[in-house]
This record gives C-alpha cells, sequence and structure tokens, in this order.
C-alpha cells in the first residue's frame, strides 16, 4: 500500500493566495520608486517655477567673491555654486536663502567659470517641504 498524503486543497489555496499577495507588495514597491513627487510651489509644479526665477550675479575677480541678487518675484531658498575648472566640476551650497530683491555673495576661486543654480523651497502632497533644484543656471557678468 501507498501511504503518501497530498497537501490538502484547502492548504494549497491559502498557500496560493500568500504567494500572489506577497508578489503584488513587491511589485507594487519597486514600481513607486519610477514614480517621482511632484512638488508644488506657488501653486504650480516647482519645475515650472524654475523659469520664472531671476538671479543676477557678478563676479569681483580681485577678492575671489561672486555677489548674488534675487531681481525676480519668486524667492529662492538657496543656491548651488558650479565652478568647472581645468575639467573639473565643483559644487558648493550658498549659505543664506534669497528672498525678493535680496542679495548674497560667496567666495569662488579663482579663473574658474562660475554658474549659479537656485533651489526652491515647495510642498508634496500631505503638506511636506521639499526642496527642487532647479536645472537652470544663471552665468555671471564678469
Amino acid at each position: 500500500m501507498n501511504k503518501k498524503r497530498g497537501v490538502s486543497p484547502i492548504i494549497a489555496t491559502l498557500l496560493l493566495i500568500a504567494i500572489v499577495v506577497v508578489l503584488a507588495a513587491i511589485i507594487f514597491l519597486w514600481a513607486r520608486g519610477f514614480v517621482n513627487e511632484v512638488i508644488m510651489k506657488n501653486g504650480q509644479a516647482a519645475e515650472l517655477t524654475c523659469d520664472e526665477v531671476n538671479l543676477a550675479s557678478a563676479i569681483d575677480y580681485t577678492n575671489n567673491q561672486v555677489q548674488i541678487t534675487n531681481i525676480g518675484n519668486i524667492p529662492v531658498s538657496s543656491y548651488k555654486i558650479k565652478e568647472i575648472s581645468g575639467g573639473t566640476e565643483t559644487i558648493t551650497q550658498g549659505e543664506h536663502s534669497l528672498g525678493v530683491g535680496m542679495s548674497d555673495s560667496s567666495s569662488v576661486s579663482a579663473g574658474s567659470e562660475i554658474k549659479i543654480i537656485p533651489v526652491l523651497l515647495g510642498e508634496v502632497e500631505g503638506g511636506a517641504r521639499k526642496t527642487f533644484v532647479c536645472k537652470n543656471e544663471f552665468t555671471p557678468e564678469q
């Protein structure tokens, strides 16, 4: 006589349901990483608000300083300074926010190409605040 027993149909069904639920959760968490949160600034997407940012900047080579002024209508929470020298790119974070009409200065290396990148502070769904680094860059006047 053969005394082999298989898994009961109820247990097999529960195992299949558990496997499907676990796989669905894994796929959901994996796919969620492809969707970016939309950061809102002034009622529109922050990347659209970046087009309205207007910074004026000038370099003082005698003191190795760059002067940055917000001449637009959008407050800038901070800024990044990209310095390109000899094929090397260095990015530093500005220390102050630039409200409308405000100015700030920062030290730069002598002889490097300078780009100013605005950083905006916006909100995501749920009210949390997040920063958004704009893609547009401003070149200081020589």
